[in-house]
């Protein structure tokens, strides 16, 4: 019986602000899910000794707007104006 890889399963996403030019970076784990639907291995990306990941410009404007939004949500949360 072989195994395959059928796809990949994002189980860790940490969304953080580089501390060199401010832009967000993110990183994580991923696991390999196998056509059983089993857990094959995991993996982490964009950390220090992990696999590095270069996100598409497309990945960088949706995450932008998701911080945006999320801060504009917590600020309503607060009773705040965004700025």
């Amino acid at each position: 019986m072989s195994i395959s890889i059928r796809g990949i399963r994002i189980n860790q996403l940490t969304i953080s602000r580089s501390g060199e030019d401010g832009q967000l970076k993110v990183s994580g784990q991923y696991q390999l899910i196998s056509t059983a639907d089993r857990v094959l291995a995991t993996q982490g990306f964009n950390n220090y000794s992990d696999s590095k990941v270069d996100t598409s410009p497309a990945t960088k404007v949706a995450l932008d707007a998701f911080v945006n939004s999320l801060k504009s949500d917590i600020n309503a949360m607060l009773g705040l104006e965004g700025d």
